[in-house]
């Protein structure tokens, strides 16, 4: 009879571990199949990542390149007083003495500035940058 009990209880707990094995079972097999996909989408971003890093790169290349060719064009004229003030209508006179056969009307300047930067010292104004249009 004790026997008969033992064989039951075993057989009981025997069944109730199995059925614990196998839910565990299932819970671990469903993780790790989200962790596969997850893995997965990871590695999707991963590339991604990479290829917007090389395109980031060639932008800013490309930026670097277009700025260096625009500044190509500029006249950068040295040691004219801070006192010009009208600095296009001076350009233009200064351009107009240089070149007198040059009418006034084909001279275009694009863009004409003091280079930024800190102020000049004693002596020293700062430069006059032009762009003109060709």
């Amino acid at each position: 009879m004790l026997r008969t009990e033992l064989d039951v209880t075993t057989k009981k707990i025997t069944a109730s571990l199995s059925k614990e094995i196998k839910e565990i079972s299932k819970r671990t097999d469903t993780f790790e199949t989200r962790m596969d996909d997850k893995t997965t989408v990871l590695e999707g971003h991963e590339t991604d990542i990479d290829t917007l890093r090389f395109q980031l790169q060639e932008l800013q290349d490309k930026i670097e390149d277009m700025g260096n060719r625009s500044r190509r064009g500029n006249i950068r004229i040295r040691g004219l007083p801070e006192s010009y003030k009208n600095l296009e209508d001076d350009m233009t006179e200064f351009f107009s003495d240089l070149v007198p056969r040059l009418p006034t009307s084909k001279l275009e300047i694009d863009r004409i500035y003091r280079e930024l930067g800190r102020p000049p010292q004693e002596g020293n104004p700062m430069d006059v940058i032009l762009k003109l249009h060709y």
